[in-house]
């Protein structure tokens, strides 16, 4: 249930979710067109390689928890509240 009491889990978009290498300012400016505010001024150098199993769908959610899990190394947290997501140092 969300905050307001609706049951999500029914109507919940998903999505296919891969990265291969990509670039951390790419990753971020993807995710900016869904849910996240324009983070362009990230310095976290890297790239992110993340693919899942063939054919499995993420929620955002899902999909928001393993970009932070990623950024995680590069010293970064995406700090979620309604909209938008922000990107933190630390």
């Amino acid at each position: 249930m969300d905050r307001r009491g609706q049951d999500k889990s029914a109507a919940e978009k998903r999505y296919q979710f891969a990265m291969d290498a990509k670039p951390w300012p790419q990753v971020l400016q993807c995710s900016a067109k869904s849910a996240m505010a324009n983070n362009s001024e990230l310095g976290a150098g890297g790239k992110l390689t993340f693919i899942g199993p063939k054919g499995k769908t993420y929620t955002l959610g899902e999909i928001l928890e393993v970009l932070d899990q990623a950024l995680i190394n590069a010293k970064y947290r995406l700090l979620r509240s309604d909209r938008p997501i922000t990107l933190s140092r630390g």
